[in-house]
């Protein structure tokens, strides 16, 4: 599971933020292109369908949706039983596969114990690899393998689908800066 941090737009829901997070997801675009309308959901819902239909693609309600199963993304509201049926309650997260799982929900790195989060790397290559990220030269000690506190921030049944998935540990060898949008580049033969 991806975990990506909620955009901090002022005066839109959390609920369509953590929407269009799934949305920047799926459609691999940057989440500061995905439009966040300062609307409710349905509101945004509305305003995203023509987002969508210009790039050639679209957003369906499903009926049912605890039963559902596809083998692809698919978006979901996740509501707490036991707050109230607002329009603004719950998360959107991006679901995957039959059975379907979450594989990408909106939280905090801090509270996803996230120190660095990267897009399209292969992180397993780099076990036993020394690389640097930005400014730190770093050397990939072994996975970072799921675990249960991962699972009750989700949904049960999650790790199954990120072992051998679940991130690398690597250690700290200089120090320097890392930033927003840094390169990761391996530093020795491999």
């Amino acid at each position: 599971m991806l975990d990506v941090a909620l955009p901090g737009t002022e005066g839109v829901p959390e609920l369509v933020r953590s929407f269009a997070a799934c949305l920047a997801s799926v459609t691999e675009t940057p989440l500061p292109e995905v439009p966040q309308p300062r609307a409710d959901l349905a509101g945004a819902i509305a305003h995203w369908r023509g987002w969508l239909a210009a790039r050639g693609t679209g957003l369906v309600p499903i009926a049912g949706a605890a039963r559902f199963s596809w083998p692809g993304y698919w978006l979901a509201v996740l509501r707490d039983p036991g707050a109230g049926r607002s329009s603004d309650d719950g998360t959107a997260v991006l679901m995957f596969g039959t059975p379907s799982g979450v594989v990408l929900r909106s939280l905090g790195y801090a509270e996803a114990r996230r120190n660095v989060v990267t897009r399209g790397i292969d992180l397993n290559a780099l076990v036993g690899r020394r690389f640097r990220i930005g400014d730190v030269e770093c050397l990939g000690q072994r996975l970072c393998e799921p675990c249960a506190h991962l699972e009750r921030l989700t949904s049960k049944g999650v790790l199954r689908g990120l072992i051998h998935r679940g991130g690398l540990r690597a250690d700290v060898l200089t120090g320097g800066q890392v930033t927003t949008g840094a390169v990761l580049e391996t530093v020795d033969e491999g």
